[in-house]
């Protein structure tokens, strides 16, 4: 199955072996998951987190295959839907604030927007095409520089 736009189109394959699914986004490894069909997801996939807020960066959702990214206004940022999210990975390095986390890595100082995102995203407007970010939007330097002065302690997505 192909799915996405134009050049952001991406091949992706599902196959069940075992009562396992097994899903190929481009060149990504395979990644291994109980069968959609069997299974209620009890994590989200990815989790967009408060270092979008007030920035904005639109980089992640055009290279999303499955349009799982809503641009909300309270607070002003991202977040993905749970149940569309299908881990392809393919937005955390596109994150110029790293502020995409699997949510098996997210750090402790932002384990909040987990259910963040599960419950704003509803509220949101689906984006899947880049815009400006917003005014004032902070560089990586100056966000990791303000949770250092926080006296937080954040590792950086591993596929950033």
């Amino acid at each position: 199955m192909q799915v996405g736009r134009g050049a952001l189109a991406v091949r992706l394959t599902v196959e069940e072996t075992a009562g396992a699914w097994f899903r190929v986004v481009a060149g990504h490894d395979t990644v291994r998951s109980p069968s959609p069909a069997k299974t209620k997801r009890a994590n989200m996939p990815h989790i967009v987190t408060g270092r979008c807020v007030d920035c904005r960066y639109t980089d992640c959702c055009t290279v999303c295959p499955v349009d799982c990214f809503y641009q909300i206004e309270d607070p002003k940022m991202l977040v993905i839907d749970p149940d569309t999210c299908i881990d392809c990975q393919l937005c955390v390095p596109e994150c110029p604030v790293h502020a995409i986390y699997a949510d098996d890595e997210m750090p402790e100082a932002y384990q909040e927007w987990v259910a963040k995102n599960a419950e704003l995203w509803q509220s949101g407007a689906l984006i899947s095409e880049k815009s400006d970010p917003l005014p004032g939007a902070k560089t990586l330097d100056q966000i990791q520089q303000a949770e250092k002065d926080q006296g937080m302690t954040v590792d950086e997505p591993r596929n950033a």
